[in-house]
C-alpha cells in the first residue's frame, strides 16, 4: 500500500479541522510525561496541509 501523504519523523495524535473554510488541515498534537497540559510537560502542537492536489508526498507545514 502507498502512502498518500505524508508528515516526516512524527509520532502524534491527529485531527482533521472541522472548518468548512480549511477542510485540508491537519492538527498534530505531541506529549512528554503524563497528565497536565502543553505548558506543565512540554510537547507540540503543528497544524499541516494535507493538498491533494499537490504532487509532493510531504503535508505543507503550516504552523508550529
Amino acid at each position: 500500500m502507498a502512502a498518500v501523504k505524508q508528515i516526516a519523523d512524527k509520532g502524534a495524535c491527529i485531527a482533521w479541522s472541522p472548518l468548512k473554510s480549511a477542510p485540508n488541515v491537519l492538527a498534530t498534537g505531541t506529549k512528554e510525561g503524563g497528565g497536565g497540559g502543553f505548558e506543565d510537560y512540554g510537547g507540540e502542537l503543528a497544524l499541516y496541509g494535507f493538498d491533494l492536489a499537490s504532487g509532493s508526498q510531504a503535508c505543507e507545514t503550516l504552523a508550529r
